[in-house]
């Protein structure tokens, strides 16, 4: 069985450096979407996808990246996307997007508080 996972992340020492450098403030972090292609044996249950999104963010964490969204599509619903908290902008490196924009463009139903962080996101034809 295929899935497909959203993860949104970047190296953990530029963007480090870009806040010690006071060029980002605390809200912007530099990270990019990816879609991840994963191939299982079975299909997953509930715990199941929650300890892969768990798995997936500390693999990624260890290899030196911050993880800033990282969600399996198709099982949003009932399946919470993690979402770092307190994160609005981010940036590639050369420009910078609202992070609710940014999920918007993958396909995400998004709720933010008053300053633009994100506090959930689902899947459009899941909301």
């Amino acid at each position: 069985m295929k899935i497909t996972v959203d993860a949104i992340f970047g190296n953990r020492q530029m963007d480090e450096i870009m806040h010690v450098a006071d060029i980002f403030e605390p809200f912007k972090k530099l990270a990019v979407h990816k879609a991840i292609e994963l191939t299982v044996k079975d299909a997953l249950g509930l715990k199941q996808k929650r300890v892969l999104i768990e798995k997936i963010k500390e693999a990624l964490e260890a290899s030196g990246m911050i993880v800033v969204f990282i969600s399996i599509r198709g099982v949003n619903a009932r399946v919470p996307a993690f979402i770092a908290p307190g994160v609005s902008l981010l940036s590639d490196g050369n420009r910078f997007a609202l992070f609710v924009d940014v999920l918007r463009r993958i396909g995400y139903e998004v709720s933010t508080d008053e300053n633009m962080r994100v506090v959930s996101a689902s899947l459009k034809s899941e909301a």
